[in-house]
């Protein structure tokens, strides 16, 4: 037994002299430090505490908490405006369309006032948020949207909007009396306050 313990003692001579080198001493004292204490980089001359780190991360985390939030908020108002935009150019077109069924109306044109009068019907709806407004939708598709928004006038959307295409489509004749009498209709379709407009 003492010539294992003889030899366990060589080996750990042996040890110790090779851990005595210097090669050996920059490792140790680098073992010392903790990597938590300091963090030194290839690029970097100096080494940078660990509580700066820390700082630092934290500084880059609420930059870009920052960065996200004013770019949600600059988004919303953005839309914000996009939406008053729209709704002051359909005001604009809903009162083209207005001025040109008065129009069509004074020169005896009451197929084209008629048309004029149930275009400026649609923008006024959509304004209101009874329809959403595309030129690439049919009739049918907006009496679908007032069946679903506004289901109390759907019947007389389907009134006003079967003169329409009877009219328009179908190329028939209006009287004076006719287009009067439609645009009664569109009074009575039109919310309270927006009627006036097309006396």
């Amino acid at each position: 037994m003492s010539m294992i313990s003889t030899d366990l003692q060589q080996v750990k001579k042996e040890l110790q002299e090779i851990l005595s080198r210097p090669e050996f001493q920059n490792n140790q004292e680098l073992e010392k430090q903790s990597p938590m204490n300091s963090v030194q980089s290839d690029f970097l001359p100096f080494s940078i505490p660990s509580e700066w780190i820390w700082a630092i991360y934290i500084f880059i985390g609420i930059l870009f908490l920052a960065i996200m939030i004013g770019w949600i908020v600059l988004r919303w108002r953005r839309r914000e405006q996009q939406q008053k935009d729209l709704l002051d150019g359909k005001a604009n077109h809903a009162m083209k369309w207005h001025a040109e069924a008065q129009s069509y109306a004074q020169q005896g044109e009451y197929r084209l006032a008629l048309r004029a009068l149930f275009h400026y019907l649609l923008i006024n709806l959509s304004k209101k948020n009874k329809i959403t407004y595309e030129q690439s939708k049919t009739n049918e598709d907006y009496k679908r949207e007032i069946e679903q928004n506004w289901p109390i006038q759907v019947h007389s959307f389907s009134n006003v909007r079967d003169q329409f295409d009877e009219t328009w489509y179908g190329e028939r004749a209006v009287s004076s009396e006719g287009y009067h009498k439609y645009q009664q209709q569109i009074n009575q379709l039109m919310p309270k306050e927006e009627a006036d407009e097309t006396k």
